[in-house]
């Protein structure tokens, strides 16, 4: 197992208190093992589905948008061909909080787009 560093950037929103959203575009970074590099990949975005679900959406867009901006293996940055986006709505969060099988259907939906990625 190698150890990875995802980098994304986040199109969401903060919130200070009392239910209360502005607008926010941030970086985050998620340490992880894999076996290969195809592997570290798709884990990165599942990383970003899971970044996409729990964080808070955008006031003016309803959406959150998590971007892979690039992915590391022991400090060396690799190359991604193809630009990975993850997006979720303010209506599948709330529904997610309420149905947990859409989570499930979510995660599986990823699943099968990345299979006929790699």
């Amino acid at each position: 197992m190698q150890e990875y560093k995802a980098y994304f950037e986040i199109d969401g929103a903060v919130s200070h208190g009392f239910g209360l959203k502005e607008p926010s575009v941030y970086n985050e970074e998620v340490q992880f093992s894999a076996k290969d590099d195809s592997r570290a990949f798709k884990m990165s975005i599942y990383k970003a589905a899971k970044i996409a679900i729990n964080g808070l959406t955008n006031p003016h867009t309803n959406n959150i948008e998590v971007a892979l901006l690039r992915l590391e293996r022991d400090g060396e940055t690799l190359n991604i061909k193809r630009r990975a986006k993850v997006s979720s709505s303010t209506y599948f969060n709330l529904m997610a909080d309420i149905d947990p099988k859409l989570v499930s259907k979510f995660k599986k939906s990823i699943r099968e787009k990345l299979s006929k990625v790699a």
